[in-house]
């Protein structure tokens, strides 16, 4: 068995609620509404204050790159990456296991329903996550390349 210390945390967020359409009338394009502007900087306050993340990998997309500049959160390593942007559970998967194991927290923002999915492959429970919805969970590896289904608890589910 791992030992708690060597635990891999993975935080899920999707993205605050976006805008019916954007102006170049592309879903990619879609910014946050106001209300998802005002949920954000609702909780960023309490995610400041209580999350510890090492890295974000957020889609390329403009309402999760608006979420994420909204948090404001204190972290070393952000990146964005098109490649998020409608990926499927398997594709999250994959991403998530490249990641280096110098990350031990890490936050993916995202969308649904490859979010959801993947909450839902890793912990053996059913979600659906809302948006501005955050998922810690907790994975008992040590190694992102070794994480596999039903190895994840869930520690904490804001909305």
């Amino acid at each position: 068995m791992t030992s708690i210390s060597a635990l891999k945390k993975l935080y899920l967020l999707r993205h605050a609620e976006a805008e019916l359409f954007s102006a170049s009338g592309k879903d990619f394009d879609r910014k946050l509404s106001s209300t998802g502007q005002n949920s954000i900087l609702n909780v960023a306050p309490i995610y400041r204050k209580t999350l510890t993340v090492d890295a974000v990998f957020c889609s390329s997309a403009s309402r999760t790159k608006e979420t994420w500049k909204l948090l404001n959160l204190n972290v070393g390593t952000c990146s964005f990456h098109s490649e998020l942007y409608g990926a499927s559970s398997d594709e999250l998967f994959h991403f998530i296991q490249g990641i280096p194991n110098v990350f031990s927290h890490v936050l993916l923002i995202g969308h649904n329903p490859g979010l959801s999915d993947l909450a839902s492959y890793l912990t053996d429970e059913f979600y659906s996550l809302k948006t501005g919805q955050l998922l810690e969970i907790e994975l008992e590896s040590s190694e992102w390349k070794m994480i596999s289904r039903g190895i994840g608890t869930e520690k904490r589910n804001i909305f």
